[in-house]
């Protein structure tokens, strides 16, 4: 009786760890299917599990590489230049939208996610997006998108196939609410 209950939670286990390793969020891995063709009976492949999966994922179960699109990213900053560079974007962004002479409701930055607030036009939420090195823009002009840095021209890149700047993005979309030209304080 033990030892069927302990088959079945170990088959429940590896039901559960097949499922998420096939999911299309997780293409780049490979498949724990793979392994079961290697091995002549499911109480192997069970024991093989811990491994399969520490090959899947890096420390702590997070993944090492995520899908962004139909390819995945490449850190494009070291960890440790990532908070100077994004936090250098926020300052130039707080700076350059607070002034009583521009249309926001309300620009608020608060751990690492700023949003602006306009009653006509919507929200726009600018975060720092740590795990991937990124900032994530959400706009309500042209939708969620994702920037990486760009060490080759120094700014923030899009990661869409217009491959468009986020210092020009903004700038061009804060430009058609005001009726006239925006500038930064800054480009970045």
């Amino acid at each position: 009786l033990q030892t069927s209950l302990l088959a079945g939670m170990a088959m429940r286990r590896f039901r559960r760890a097949v499922a998420v390793a096939s999911s299309p969020r997780i293409r780049a891995f490979p498949s724990p299917l793979g392994y079961l063709r290697s091995y002549s009976s499911v109480i192997p492949c069970m024991l093989r599990i811990p491994s399969i999966v520490s090959e899947m994922c890096g420390r702590n179960g997070v993944a090492m590489s995520a899908p962004v699109g139909s390819r995945h990213f490449s850190f494009t900053v070291s960890e440790e230049d990532y908070p100077e560079l994004v936090d250098e974007v926020m300052e130039i962004l707080e700076e350059s939208l607070d002034d009583d002479a521009l249309p926001f409701d309300d620009v608020n930055f608060s751990s690492g996610v700023m949003s602006i607030v306009t009653r006509d036009h919507g929200v726009w939420i600018i975060n720092k997006h740590s795990a991937s090195r990124q900032i994530w823009l959400s706009s309500p002009k042209s939708g969620p998108n994702k920037f990486e840095y760009s060490p080759e021209q120094g700014k923030w890149i899009s990661e869409r196939e217009d491959r468009t700047r986020m210092h020009d993005l903004l700038v061009s979309e804060i430009s058609d609410i005001l009726g006239r030209e925006f500038k930064f304080t800054q480009e970045f």
